[in-house]
């Protein structure tokens, strides 16, 4: 077994990339466990770049041997992981390092604002000297800032602790977060900071949200601008039904939501008998072109590159061993944020339901591949679900069918709209109208399925929970695959 694996590239890769990923997970929970601070895990990098110095010599005394050079080279990828989790944390002129401490500081707005209902939370990168870092602030609706404002903040600094089971202090650190800007005192005195096609690209983002309010009333405007680029601040208590029936993910962008939305284009295409070659090419560049058009954040570029993913393995025509693309494509996540692999709940949803479109959906008939593919997603996602968010929705499966095949048009009613409205607005208007139509269709069914007798209900998951329900996954898709194998022998 061992020598098939040094024989093959394929599983050598995969072993490469499998054991950094064990590295970063290895040292998450020895932080988790061993760790109360930030500074004392920082601390370690120096004996981390020793050890990885270490195995850089084994590689080159065992290079003629093929054998010690796997295992030197794996040792190097596994120390490379806990190398690179450790060097994310805060070094010594961080503002983190100035807890407890009331500060004046000068910042520009680093990343896209979180508007919600009760005010906008905002990162700004200081750069004051010579301090370095973020720091979260919470500020009121108004008056708002936008990325790169430059901004002088009057702080009382504190860290991020953990609230209850939440992990808060680890949210934030995903956001390159480690300081907390508390009561802050927020004057703009000037503007321009930060990368300049980003600013431009949230700036026609800006233009797109102003375009919506003009063309759809609440809610129908806040679920258009979800639909479109990810928004969820103006939902109210739409956003509870999303919650209870399970489709909050249509708002929200996400690998699970870019890739139904692809498997639905494809559909298209090919039901208009376009190649699926030539359709291939051009659903990437729209997921690419949707990309960059909402700001091209972290968590939407990640979401890019799972849809993105499914659609190479189908392109070629290896559906049924997709695991170095999945694994692959952990190891680049993970090595651009070590934090999101256990921390991010939008990541393991993104790559859980993934696995199940490229690994379950295969499983059903291809003439129903909508329903194969949310069912799919919908059962490999569950037991991370009901662990991070405690709710079991019995009414999700139908809700998402009746609405998913919608959500392209939508989306497409809702594109065509605003750059209609640009041109000349009336039309717009009426374009806009027709997708109110469709808006007000699936508002309807959320809350007409949200308000079932036992359409949801409470139910957390504990981690050992959560692992035994997907090893009980895993056992039944292996009985189910190996029967339809024998069916088709």
């Amino acid at each position: 077994m061992l020598q098939r694996i040094i024989n093959s590239k394929s599983k050598t890769f995969l072993a490469f990339c499998g054991s950094f990923l064990l590295g970063i997970v290895g040292m998450t929970l020895v932080q988790a466990i061993f760790f109360d601070g930030f500074k004392q895990i920082r601390s370690l990098v120096v004996y981390g770049a020793v050890s990885l110095l270490a195995a850089v010599v084994m590689i080159a005394l065992f290079w003629k041997d093929k054998g010690a050079r796997f295992w030197a080279v794996l040792w190097f990828c596994f120390l490379f992981g806990i190398v690179r989790y450790i060097s994310v944390f805060p070094a010594q002129n961080n503002i983190s390092t100035q807890n407890e401490k009331s500060m004046t500081l000068t910042g520009y707005v680093a990343v896209d604002p979180d508007v919600r209902i009760d005010g906008v939370r905002y990162i700004v990168q200081i750069i004051n000297q010579p301090l370095t870092g973020r720091t979260y602030v919470k500020s009121n609706l108004y008056p708002r800032y936008k990325y790169g404002d430059v901004l002088k903040l009057g702080c009382d600094l504190t860290s991020p602790e953990q609230i209850e089971d939440f992990r808060y202090d680890m949210y934030l650190a995903k956001l390159g977060v480690f300081s907390l800007c508390q009561n802050p005192k927020i004057q703009k005195v000037d503007e321009g900071g930060g990368n300049f096609f980003m600013r431009k690209i949230l700036g026609v983002k800006d233009g797109l949200a102003e375009q919506i309010n003009r063309l759809w009333p609440e809610p129908h405007a806040s679920f258009m601008a979800g639909l479109l680029y990810g928004y969820r601040g103006g939902l109210g208590d739409l956003q509870e039904a999303f919650n209870k029936t399970g489709v909050s993910h249509i708002v929200a962008i996400s690998g699970y939501n870019i890739t139904i939305i692809a498997e639905l284009l494809m559909a298209m295409f090919f039901f208009f008998h376009i190649r699926r070659q030539i359709a291939f090419w051009f659903v990437s560049a729209g997921i690419i072109s949707f990309v960059i058009m909402v700001g091209a954040s972290p968590s939407v570029v990640r979401a890019g590159i799972m849809g993105i993913l499914v659609l190479v393995a189908r392109h070629i025509g290896r559906v049924s061993r997709p695991t170095n693309l999945l694994v692959f494509a952990a190891a680049v996540m993970t090595l651009h944020n070590p934090f999101v692999l256990l921390w991010d709940a939008g990541f393991q949803l993104s790559f859980a339901a993934t696995i199940g479109i490229l690994y379950v959906a295969p499983l059903f008939d291809r003439r129903w591949e909508l329903v194969s593919s949310t069912l799919s997603a919908i059962v490999i996602t569950l037991p991370l679900a009901l662990y991070h968010f405690g709710r079991f929705s019995l009414i999700a499966p139908v809700t998402n069918l009746l609405i998913l095949w919608t959500i392209p048009i939508l989306m497409a009613l809702g594109a065509i709209a605003i750059i209609a409205s640009l041109l000349f607005f009336p039309f717009g208007q009426l374009v806009a109208w027709f997708g109110w139509l469709g808006l007000r269709y699936v508002i309807t069914v959320v809350e007409w399925t949200a308000h079932l007798p036992f359409a949801s209900f409470e139910v957390g998951l504990p981690w050992w929970g959560m692992v035994i329900g997907y090893i009980g996954i895993f056992f039944l898709y292996r009985i189910v695959k190996i029967k339809i194998n024998k069916n088709k022998n």
